[in-house]
């Protein structure tokens, strides 16, 4: 997968928007309903591994916590509604 895929930029947008990849976990745990926590290797993973977030619910997470929304973060699970 490209390093300038759609999805690598959201993620790094949420990164930046939560002041790095351990403000991010800790930002999203906050969210987390299941007793599920983050860490900063899951972020860097993400980053760096899979280019996207995974598993899939976590977009509604981290849009959630910095307001990226989870069609930027992952348009394969959650595309944008065309206007009618």
């Amino acid at each position: 997968m490209s390093k300038s895929n759609p999805e690598l930029v959201a993620l790094r947008l949420a990164i930046e928007k939560a002041g790095g990849q351990v403000a991010l976990a800790e930002a999203m745990n906050a969210f987390l309903p299941d007793g599920r926590k983050l860490r900063q290797g899951n972020v860097w993973s993400w980053l760096h591994r899979s280019c996207r977030i995974s598993p899939p619910d976590m977009a509604i997470v981290c849009e959630k916590a910095t307001g990226v929304p989870r069609q930027d973060l992952r348009p394969d699970i959650y595309p944008v509604e065309q206007a009618a």
